[in-house]
């Protein structure tokens, strides 16, 4: 069964209108609205970027760990990849891609 949820998304103190598809959700056209969000092939005048053409702070290829915050933290408790009972976690890449792939699925 697909739901067509309708409301409001609040953020900076303006609501604007949210919808889900009449179709149900596709991890495909996220994942490509993302991309084109965080403009990964912006031209780049720096040695090494990350997306937007923003330089990544000379890290290089070589980071081991990524320090994510904020939404990274609050949905990876949501979904149940990090306990939400601690202040930090440790997750991978593909946990949050399964995840995302689990909801589209559901």
């Amino acid at each position: 069964m697909i739901w067509l949820i309708k409301s409001y998304y609040t953020y900076n103190g303006v609501a604007y209108k949210a919808s889900s598809p009449k179709h149900g959700s596709s991890l495909k056209k996220c994942r490509t609205l993302a991309k084109k969000a965080l403009k990964i092939k912006a031209p780049c005048k720096h040695k090494k970027c990350t997306f937007g053409g923003i330089w990544n702070g000379g890290g290089g290829q070589g980071f081991k760990n990524l320090y994510a915050f904020s939404f990274f933290y609050d949905y990876a408790a949501m979904v149940g990849i990090i306990d939400p009972k601690k202040p930090s976690g440790r997750a991978k890449p593909i946990q949050y891609l399964n995840a995302a792939k689990l909801a589209c699925n559901t």
